[in-house]
């Protein structure tokens, strides 16, 4: 079913029925403690879907608490919507992510 072009999506509205799959949006994050990484790396998988975010190292948390916590903010329920899990996602992109990354580039 398409939605209107200006509709918020709830992060945790993106499950599809069981038989078709589960959508997970993959992003990194930054770790600062150094044996935690494997050496040149400094981040950590993490993932958005509709029922949990989090990654192995950070911990996960339902998607529902994180909504609410959001909720309670006002206007910050945008900051946990299917296009903000996309952005942080390409966020990844950025020049923290790989092992060839430069400290001297990661503040951009």
């Amino acid at each position: 079913m398409e939605r209107p072009f200006g509709q918020l999506v709830k992060l945790s509205k993106t499950g599809l029925d069981r038989a078709s799959g589960r959508l997970i949006v993959c992003a990194a994050a930054n770790i600062s403690e150094p044996d935690a990484t494997p050496p040149g790396r400094r981040v950590t998988s993490f993932t958005f879907s509709c029922s949990t975010i989090g990654g192995p190292l950070v911990g996960a948390e339902p998607t529902a608490r994180f909504e609410e916590v959001f909720k309670q903010q006002g206007g910050r329920r945008r900051d946990l919507s299917l296009p903000a899990a996309v952005a942080m996602s390409g966020a990844a992109i950025a020049p923290s992510m790989g092992k060839m990354s430069s400290p001297a580039f990661r503040f951009l």
